[in-house]
């Protein structure tokens, strides 16, 4: 039973990583429909995109509030190490992706 106020903590971090991930996925999507009026399924890609760092910060924090430190350190230092991996593997592709975007905006 000693685990039980933790548990309630985490469920409560889950609860309102929900609820503001959402909300700001909804904003996000007011704010680029109007940009992306011709193209709506751009303005939901990147309502999406823009609305998962909510979501690993609430993840980081329940691990954090759980227990686990250590392994919520170890995700962070992961996640950075494969970002800066895939970033310099898939330059020419991300650097070819953007520009087939900015060519749709125009």
């Amino acid at each position: 039973f000693k685990f039980l106020p933790y548990l309630a903590s985490c469920f409560v971090i889950l609860v309102l990583t929900v609820l503001v991930g959402f909300g700001l996925y909804r904003a996000w999507l007011f704010a680029l429909a109007r940009r992306f009026a011709r193209k709506p399924h751009l303005a939901n890609k990147f309502a999406r995109i823009f609305t998962i760092p909510v979501y690993l910060l609430g993840f980081y924090l329940i691990l954090q509030v759980g227990g686990l430190s250590g392994l919520a350190a170890t995700l962070v230092g992961g996640t950075g190490m494969l970002g800066i991996i895939i970033g310099l593997a898939g330059k020419n592709i991300i650097e070819n992706l953007l520009s087939s975007f900015m060519l749709t905006l125009r």
